[in-house]
């Protein structure tokens, strides 16, 4: 169809995979940065880099994260990983709205979106969560379910209980000089 310029097709997509590609690693890479700053993963991963101010820390750990379990099995693994807990986590956002909603209706809100909206993502969140389990029942699912049931065992005694322990000062201060990262402004130890 386009003749002697068909090759341009191909590498447009190509284009367009690695710049959705950059954009994730880059979001992802803040979401884990923003979760360490709430106390919820270890704080090293809050601190950016002195002159760039990027999570240099979480944008590692993200690389390494997909690098290790790409090593395990493949690309597709790590595409059925990630669509899964992606999809996940936006039906539970939209759950929690939901029961925000109607739980605590006096809290102000900045925005306040028409309710059918979080139940329309629920009802796909739910349905592309559970249509490729029954249609093709795979082993990788229950790794999906074993890699959350970890992350509760760790968030038990580290965040709720707030367990800590002394090495993890010293292993900061490393990596603060090996990466140049330092604790964001505003930052305090103790909240």
């Amino acid at each position: 169809m386009l003749g002697p310029v068909s090759w341009i097709m191909p590498l447009f997509v190509a284009t367009s995979a690695f710049g959705t590609a950059n954009a994730i690693c880059f979001a992802i890479s803040r979401v884990t940065h923003v979760a360490a700053r709430e106390r919820q993963l270890p704080t090293l991963l809050s601190f950016l880099h002195v002159r760039h101010s990027t999570p240099s820390p979480a944008v590692i750990l993200n690389g390494l994260l997909c690098f290790v379990i790409t090593f395990i099995g493949n690309i597709r693994t790590l595409m059925d990983f990630m669509s899964v807990l992606n999809w996940l986590i936006f039906g539970a956002a939209a759950v929690a709205l939901l029961v925000m909603r109607w739980t605590r209706s006096d809290l102000k809100r900045p925005i306040k979106i028409p309710i059918f909206i979080p139940v329309i993502v629920a009802a796909i969140a739910a349905y592309l969560l559970i249509a490729p389990i029954v249609e093709d029942p795979d082993v990788y699912y229950l790794y999906v379910l074993l890699f959350l049931l970890v992350g509760f065992l760790f968030y038990i005694p580290f965040v709720y209980f707030k367990v800590t322990f002394a090495f993890i000062d010293y292993f900061s201060i490393v990596f603060q000089i090996l990466l140049e990262v330092a604790p964001p402004d505003g930052f305090s130890k103790q909240s």
